[in-house]
């Protein structure tokens, strides 16, 4: 069982790491560790445990790597972005150069499709930075913490595949 990105504090989703099998290995890629996975001073974790604290998209595409399925995450994003793309340009055929406005979407008022698209465009390069600058600090704090590859590798040790399985 691979957790990603959670607190492990909302039913139910919370409680499905304890559904699995005592013998199911589980791996946490978090920013911090939660719920079982989260060894304070009176808890110890489960041999089956894995925890990798870090970015998320960071293990994600090293866990790709280390299985051998990078080029096919690759894929997926490509095509994704590809699809995305084409419903952006039909909206925009769809809307004009203003755009929808609220009332379309449920609200109200009109709403200027380029100043959401510049608003938008910081917020991605600030959301890039911002990604960046966590993935460095988390690429440093593993390091130091020695959790960072290493747990992965545990975490895929621990998972029997068959060749070229799929996610």
């Amino acid at each position: 069982m691979i957790v990603i990105g959670t607190s492990l504090q909302v039913h139910p989703f919370a409680g499905l790491v304890d559904v699995v099998s005592r013998s199911t290995p589980r791996l946490l890629i978090n920013r911090e560790a939660v719920g079982p996975f989260d060894t304070g001073r009176w808890r110890k974790r489960s041999p089956r445990d894995s925890v990798y604290l870090g970015d998320a998209d960071a293990a994600v595409r090293l866990l790709a790597r280390e299985l051998g399925w990078e080029e096919e995450l690759d894929e997926m994003i490509a095509k994704g972005r590809k699809e995305l793309e084409a419903k952006w340009a039909q909206q925009e055929k769809l809307y004009g150069a203003k755009g929808p406005t609220e009332k379309d979407e449920g609200v109200g008022k009109p709403v200027e499709k380029e100043t959401k698209a510049k608003e938008e465009k910081a917020k991605g390069a600030e959301a890039d930075d911002s990604s960046k600058e966590r993935t460095a600090a988390a690429k440093e704090e593993g390091k130091e913490e020695g959790k960072d590859v290493d747990a992965l590798a545990e975490a895929i040790g621990k998972v029997e595949l068959g060749p070229k399985s799929k996610v």
